[in-house]
């Protein structure tokens, strides 16, 4: 925090107070990154959803400048993906997720380097909001009348979901079937 500030050294002497010498200095201060990382002004993350651009932002102050900045995810570097339907994209301190899927949620820090040493940011977590999908196929469940059938319905969602329904598709239609059955 002194870099670049002054100090000056002033000289008296009691037998000739109108008499001074003064000396200026500014002060070089060589030290490893300072870094901080946080997420795009605007951006809630706890509440991105998905197909969402994403953003952060690695400040660093260090003297001298930084010479290498990366960027992690779960503590495994984020590489520079430019896909034509989202992406990865990282420009010196900065780092845009394109249209963020799921697999973006998860902890981000970033590092920066210089010739005094190497430091790493504080964690933003991101939690990408998902819909409700289906974890396994479709299935036909074939029983006979009055035969008890077990059909699961295993879904992932964020933030999981918090209530399901049933339904019969019938040749009436489609049915609603009740919670106790």
């Amino acid at each position: 925090e002194d870099n670049q500030k002054g100090l000056s050294c002033t000289a008296t002497n009691p037998r000739n107070p109108h008499y001074y010498l003064s000396n200026y200095t500014r002060l070089v201060v060589y030290h490893p990154p300072l870094v901080s990382l946080s997420i795009g002004s605007g951006l809630d993350p706890s509440s991105i959803k998905e197909n969402v651009d994403v953003y952060f932002t690695c400040s660093v102050h260090a003297n001298p400048p930084a010479s290498k900045i990366v960027f992690f995810h779960e503590g495994m570097e984020v590489v520079q993906d430019r896909r034509a339907e989202g992406g990865v994209l990282v420009t010196g301190n900065s780092l845009v997720l394109q249209k963020v899927q799921r697999e973006g949620s998860g902890r981000y820090s970033c590092r920066a380097s210089n010739n005094r040493g190497s430091h790493t940011s504080n964690f933003v977590r991101l939690d990408v909001l998902y819909e409700p999908r289906c974890v396994v196929e479709s299935q036909i469940v074939t029983v006979t009348p009055g035969e008890n059938a077990t059909v699961e319905c295993n879904v992932d969602a964020f933030p999981p979901p918090h209530r399901f329904s049933w339904s019969l598709n019938t040749t009436k239609g489609l049915q609603v079937v009740p919670k106790e059955e």
